[in-house]
C-alpha cells in the first residue's frame, strides 16, 4: 500500500469520524468505526463540538428511547430509512454509510 493511499484513508476516516461525532454518536461506537483514532482524542473532538461530555457506554435500550407514542413515530420512521438505505445484514453490524445518505 502505497504512503499517499494511506494517508487519503486516514484523513477519510478522521473526516467519517468527525460526520458521526457531529450527529452525537456514542464515542464507543465510533472508534469501532475509526480504528485509527484513539478515545481520548474522540472524547475531546466530541467535548469541543458539542461543549459537553459524551454519553457513556454502548447504546441505550429501546424502551428507554421510546417513552412515548411520538417518540416511536420518529424511530419507527428512522429504522425504517436506515434498513432500505444498509446494504449490509443490520441485525449483525451498524451500517455508518447508510447514516450519510
Amino acid at each position: 500500500m502505497s504512503m499517499g493511499f494511506r494517508y487519503q484513508a486516514d484523513v477519510n476516516e478522521q473526516i467519517r469520524a468527525l460526520e458521526l461525532i457531529k450527529r452525537k454518536l456514542r464515542t464507543s461506537i465510533v472508534i469501532k468505526v475509526c480504528k485509527t483514532l484513539r478515545i481520548q482524542d474522540l472524547r475531546h473532538l466530541y467535548y469541543t463540538i458539542h461543549h459537553e461530555k459524551p454519553a457513556p457506554g454502548q447504546l441505550p435500550g429501546i424502551q428507554t428511547i421510546t417513552t412515548n407514542r411520538e417518540c416511536f413515530r420518529y424511530v419507527a420512521v428512522f429504522v425504517s430509512i436506515y434498513r432500505n438505505a444498509s446494504r449490509r445484514d443490520i441485525r449483525t453490524e451498524m451500517d455508518v454509510e447508510a447514516l450519510f445518505l
